[in-house]
């Protein structure tokens, strides 16, 4: 025994080491116990614990170094601060340990938690400051009265703590079978208070010169950092083995949360997997196993794939491979083949799952059979008329083909948009619905819808609802291009118009054209007779007389050129580059009195069979009408005024495309579209007769004509003709525009 006790003098050394050590690996033990949203309250001061045992480690460790190589005024100051610190800690923990009560705690333990009140460490605090300065000898008597008023009564509560604490939470505790670390860490802690902080550093003042390592030293032959240091192994012990209730109730919450997640995901109709970096799959839901079998530990591509490498193109895209180059959920349409072989359509997406470093550590696999569906749009692709689906929310969920050519948009651009995307201001999708309320569907509707451009389309709309239980579920809409249907009919109705014009024009025309020259002749033959004896006035007024005949005459020609037809003319192979450049030669003068200038975009186009001369007059007549709507001002919205003349070849529909387009003032819709009647004229003077004649030259040589004008800004009129020896081949309205 005497062999011993002189170890223990002469290695105190160690014993503080083994002290210290045991108390900076409770704190390093508590600190790293995940206690986060733990249910048991003492989780949320175990903090001030672990602070106690990492501080007064740290004490002993600096009390083993000064034994070693001495002290100093600033090691003992570090010292005196680390125990202060530490005890107080500790006192703090033992304080609000006992004010954890419960309905279970016995009376006296209640009583006695609302007596500590939370000003008891500040105020303890400043006492043991004020008796330290007032000593001689502060860092003695700071340190004993530290022990005396923090570290005995700290030990105290925290011993007792523990032990009424498994007694207040024994209905929780017991199961668990932690009951001997309770009473191991509670009884080592009451031991270690008396050790700790009534046996102090001898002073010359009772109660320090009575109890006091010294004294204790005397009576046991052992130092007393010695049965500290076996306290606070015991202390380790117990605190220790007391967060196995921490681990316990991990392990508890893992196994209810993936019960939960079952029981969630049991009649949840998507396939759901938990996948790692390398595509080994960690989880799988009923739904996933139901179809592949018990494929947890499997690799994702050879469990529902059937393959022995990562899926890459033109097969399957990865959407997990996608989520690690980019960071954002995927989702792409997969072919799985289940565990008998079947294959099927999968829409697939992929979601990270990322740590606390932001890094990417597994993944959500969420699959969903869409064979059906992938059927359903396959049927709708190969439906020949535009169609589109329109979902309650009025977005576009599905658009084939053919409404893409029509409109001109990608298929990206209008799923998911607005459908009014497609729909002018008239005809927006509301009014189409308030008429689908009536009776579910309406058919033949026709409305105007926005091609790509922003150039307006006319469509017929059929339309019909898709119900169930009397909710609606979509709008399904078929558009149908009408414009050429509608070009066709103008054009029949033009003809009719202009044929009954025609055959009125001739008659009253041949009526009058008789008594005309006869009035003409009269005039000169009367102007000659009597020439010496008519008044100034008189001449000037047969002279009004026979220049009002004269126009009078121009206007029944211009009547009776345009009721003839020209069957009989004789048409020849011509060159239209000719016939353009021959026009701007004969109008030169016009053209250049009105300072305008002209460019020619004459491509080389094959000769077509016509009428030169009739030919001639269509485009007298066009550059004439960009003349007089250039009116001779010397610039337009500061552009030089400019007449545009292009030719080119359409080798798919072999026609001639010729383009004459001014930079004038434009005109509105109204008159577009009257631009070709007869005797419509915006001008003040004029029969209202040149383009309803340049309509039908252009339609007796198989060809077509179109306008197209925006006031402010320009006007072109665009003539289709066909090439030499190619048939009339009708066009719709857009089929001008390039």
């Amino acid at each position: 025994m005497e062999l011993i006790c002189k170890w223990f003098q002469n290695n105190l050394d160690i014993v503080f080491f083994v002290y210290g050590f045991a108390f900076v690996t409770m704190g390093i033990i508590i600190w790293a116990q995940q206690k986060k949203e733990s249910s048991f309250r003492i989780a949320n001061i175990l903090w001030l614990l672990a602070g106690f045992g990492a501080i007064h480690g740290v004490n002993e460790w600096l009390d083993m170094w000064s034994i070693i190589r001495g002290g100093n005024q600033i090691l003992d100051l570090i010292r005196w601060f680390c125990l202060f610190v530490s005890y107080l800690f500790l006192f703090e923990f033992g304080r609000r340990l006992f004010r954890i009560t419960e309905d279970a705690c016995p009376a006296w333990r209640k009583k006695i938690a609302e007596a500590l009140a939370w000003w008891l460490s500040p105020l303890i605090a400043i006492c043991i400051l004020i008796l330290g300065f007032a000593s001689s000898d502060f860092w003695k008597i700071g340190s004993n009265w530290t022990r005396y008023l923090l570290g005995f009564p700290g030990g105290v509560l925290s011993g007792l703590g523990f032990l009424s604490y498994y007694r207040c939470s024994r209905r929780q505790l017991e199961q668990l079978k932690l009951k001997k670390y309770f009473l191991l860490a509670g009884l080592s802690f009451l031991i270690y208070g008396f050790l700790g902080g009534l046996v102090v550093s001898k002073a010359d003042f009772f109660p320090f010169n009575w109890l006091n390592s010294d004294s204790f030293f005397l009576a046991v032959k052992i130092p007393v950092q010695v049965f500290r240091a076996i306290c606070a192994v015991c202390i380790l012990w117990g605190v220790s083995g007391m967060l196995e209730i921490f681990r316990d109730e991990n392990l508890r919450n893992i196994r209810n949360a993936l019960a939960e997640r079952e029981k969630i995901t049991e009649g949840i109709d998507e396939g759901l997997l938990l996948l790692d970096r390398n595509f080994k799959i960690i989880w799988a839901n009923k739904k996933e196993r139901d179809s592949y079998g018990e494929i947890a530990g499997d690799y994702c591509y050879h469990a529902t794939h059937n393959r022995n490498d990562i899926c890459s193109p033109p097969h399957d895209i990865c959407p997990v491979t996608e989520v690690m180059r980019t960071g954002k959920p995927v989702t792409v349409l997969h072919t799985h083949f289940d565990n008998k072989g079947n294959a099927a359509w999968i829409e697939v997406s992929a979601y990270p799952i990322r740590n606390k470093a932001g890094e990417i550590v597994e993944f959500v696999h969420v699959s969903r059979d869409v064979t059906e569906k992938v059927k359903l749009e396959e049927t709708i692709k190969s439906i020949g008329d535009p169609l589109i689906i329109i979902n309650p929310k009025g977005s576009i969920i599905v658009a084939n083909p053919p409404i893409l050519r029509l409109t001109g948009y990608r298929e990206e651009e209008l799923i998911g948009k607005p459908a009014d995307i497609l729909f002018t201001d008239d005809t927006r999708m509301e009014s189409v619905i308030k008429r689908l309320k009536g009776n579910d569907v309406v058919q033949n509707i026709e409305i105007e819808i926005l091609g790509q451009g922003g150039d307006k389309i006319i469509v017929s709309l059929s339309a019909s609802l898709v119900k169930h239980k009397g909710e609606l579920l979509d709008i399904v809409c078929i558009l149908r291009d009408i414009r050429e249907i509608n070009q066709l009919q103008a054009e029949l109705i033009q003809a009719a118009k202009l044929s009954s014009i025609g055959r009125l024009a001739a008659g009253v025309a041949h009526e009058l054209n008789n008594p005309l020259t006869t009035i003409i002749a009269r005039v000169d033959l009367l102007a000659y007779i009597s020439a010496k004896t008519l008044s100034d006035e008189d001449k000037k007024t047969l002279a009004i007389v026979k220049s009002e005949a004269l126009r009078m005459k121009d206007i029944i020609g211009g009547i009776q050129t345009f009721s003839k037809k020209s069957g009989g003319v004789t048409k020849d192979k011509i060159d239209l580059n000719s016939i353009i450049r021959k026009v701007e030669s004969f109008m030169n003068s016009d053209i250049t009195s009105s300072k305008i200038k002209i460019v020619n975009e004459l491509s080389d186009i094959p000769e077509i069979t016509a009428n030169a001369d009739t030919i001639m007059r269509i485009f007298i007549n066009l550059f004439s009408n960009s003349i007089d709507a250039l009116n001779g001002q010397a610039r337009i919205n500061k552009e030089w005024k400019m007449i545009n003349a292009s030719t080119e070849y359409c080798g798919e529909k072999d026609i001639v495309k010729i383009k004459i387009k001014d930079n004038g003032p434009g005109m509105n819709e109204k008159t577009r579209k009257s631009i070709f009647e007869p005797f419509f004229t915006t001008k003040d003077k004029g029969t209202g007769l040149g383009l309803s004649i340049v309509y039908g030259i252009v339609k007796d040589h198989g060809g077509d004509i179109y306008v197209d004008s925006k006031e402010g800004e320009y006007t072109e009129f665009v003539v289709a003709l066909p090439v030499a020896g190619a048939g009339r081949k009708p066009m719709a309205a857009n089929d001008y525009i390039i």
